[in-house]
Formats: structure tokens, sequence, C-alpha cells
């Protein structure tokens, strides 16, 4: 097992993590870190959603694909991508073609 911190972010930090994530209801489809660098962690549907706080490194030892979101800088987001099974930037497409991720892309049937 990699017991590697590779978050920028220590380990004890608290965190924003939707209730219904919490509870193994829903699945984590988007992150986020605020202007202040906060982590948020939501289901898929509107924002913002209920949420409890929590501790980053409980987050991470529940979900241990967030430890690859170790570039997320304040103000960034990432969606899961259900077609390529990784993050996917939440940035604005420059060009006009490239086809964004969206947090609620999952049918509820599914899970």
């Amino acid at each position: 097992m990699n017991t590697d911190w590779k978050l920028k972010t220590p380990p004890e930090s608290e965190v924003n993590v939707d209730t219904d994530v919490l509870a193994m209801r829903a699945p984590l489809v988007r992150v986020h870190r605020d202007d202040e660098g906060t982590w948020s962690f939501d289901g898929p549907g509107r924002n913002p959603r209920p949420s409890k706080k929590a501790v980053l490194s409980v987050v991470v030892g529940a979900w241990p694909h967030v430890a690859a979101l170790s570039d997320l800088d304040t103000g960034g987001a990432a969606v899961w991508s259900w077609k390529q099974h990784g993050w996917a930037s939440e940035v604005q497409c420059r060009c006009g073609s490239c086809e964004q991720p969206v947090a609620a892309d999952i049918d509820r049937n599914n899970w």
C-alpha cells in the first residue's frame, strides 16, 4: 500500500463533503477548491447540496482516486469522467470543440 501523501493540503485539513456522498448514497462526481483553498466533494445534481465537515485524510481513505488531484489549485475544480474513468478538468474550452464533462453525468438508476 502506498502511504505517501500526494496532496499539497495537509491530511488533517477540514473539508466539505456532500452528505449523500459521505453516507455512500451518491457517487463522488465533483471536487472543487474555493478561493481560500478549502476542498469540497459533491455528488450528482445541482449545487449547493447539503454537506458536512470531514477531514481530508478520511476522504482520501474512502476514495483513493482523490489523491490523483495533487495539481488541483485554489479556485480549481475537477469532475469524474465516466467515459474515461478518470478526473477531467472543469476549465472552459477556448477552441469551442471540446466536450466538457458534467458532474451529474450519471443516471441515478445505474447506482
